[in-house]
């Protein structure tokens, strides 16, 4: 006779280092029920679990973000029923959660509409793995039929609305970590010049759309050693400068500078737009704190505050002041060695 059980380990290396196994076995018995031997197989699943949790705190901060998101966002499975339902869609839609959860995706449409996203769901489906459809840019396609201007206006902004929305969790869930720490700096030897001009090469698209000219001005000397994450350091100064851009009018410049300054590495991009009033200076690296209108226009976000999170990250400091061409200056400063 025998018996099935499964067994979890916990195992201790040397090192310290702890690893999880799992066994499964058969527990051999004589004619009494007395144990004889035990025959079965383990198997380390300490990056399984690992994994496990990750993705289970990774599902918390989203859920938590999308609870205290100020739009509306709705989420369905693949038979087109809401599996998620936020504050903003309420306030919006005029329905609670209890309302709408199991609930068919349909019922937040005019009844025009419902037959092609029926049609729209059936046909993502057949089209793989979720995280590899777009269902929007199917109706761009013309598969579901030819739409009107209006529709492919309404289709435009939908998609644009998705995709910033997008990246606003990104970002949230990215300035999340950042503020509490828990985003390593991968701290080496970094070349100053070689990150800005990877990040005027970046900015360069924008740049040219605004018809605002980049420039650098760097006067580090020949012994400068400065160590940092160059990839954050490159996201910081992409910010900084898509930011001045915006703000500084057609045909006019952007400056980023470099200097050494108190034992700390001085980099200022300056522009020519209106600049900041005082009152301004330190709310605008707050989450979605929304300036003066900017010369193009946008939406309020988090790139500032993560710019800031960043900077602390390195035990460094950034502010905005006068800028030496009438515009705002953005300053940020980080510990150097000679």
């Amino acid at each position: 006779m025998s018996e099935f059980v499964r067994l979890d380990f916990l195992v201790r290396e040397p090192g310290g280092t702890t690893r999880r196994l799992e066994g499964r076995a058969h527990i051999v018995t004589d004619a009494h029920g007395q144990a004889l031997r035990m025959v079965g197989t383990a198997q380390d699943v300490s990056e399984a679990h690992r994994a496990a949790r990750a993705l289970q705190a990774s599902e918390a901060r989203f859920r938590s973000v999308v609870a205290t998101a100020g739009e509306g966002i709705v989420l369905a499975n693949l038979q087109g029923e809401i599996i998620l339902w936020n504050p903003g869609a309420a306030r919006i839609f005029g329905y609670d959660m209890t309302e709408t959860l199991g609930r068919p995706l349909t019922m937040l449409m005019p009844d025009r509409f419902r037959p092609a996203h029926t049609r729209g769901i059936t046909a993502a489906a057949r089209q793989g793995p979720p995280t590899h459809r777009k269902p929007l840019e199917l109706l761009n396609t013309g598969a579901l039929g030819s739409l009107s201007e209006k529709a492919n206006r309404m289709l435009e902004i939908a998609q644009s609305n998705t995709e910033r929305l997008s990246r606003m969790v990104g970002d949230i869930l990215d300035l999340q970590l950042l503020s509490q720490g828990r985003v390593a700096m991968d701290r080496a030897p970094c070349d100053v010049a070689e990150v800005v001009a990877d990040a005027f090469q970046t900015v360069a698209p924008v740049a040219a759309q605004r018809e605002v000219g980049v420039e650098a001005a760097l006067a580090l000397p020949a012994d400068f050693s400065f160590s940092a994450d160059a990839d954050r350091l490159h996201q910081n100064l992409v910010t900084l400068l898509v930011n001045a851009i915006r703000y500084t009018p057609r045909g006019s410049r952007v400056v980023v500078s470099a200097k050494r300054a108190r034992g700390e590495l001085r980099l200022t991009v300056d522009d020519e737009g209106p600049g900041r009033p005082p009152t301004e200076r330190e709310l605008v690296f707050e989450r979605f704190y929304q300036a003066a209108p900017p010369c193009e226009r946008q939406a309020p976000g988090t790139g500032l505050a993560i710019c800031r999170a960043i900077v602390q990250q390195h035990r460094g400091r950034i502010w905005v002041e006068d800028g030496p061409r009438g515009g705002a200056a953005f300053v940020v400063a980080l510990p150097a060695r000679a």
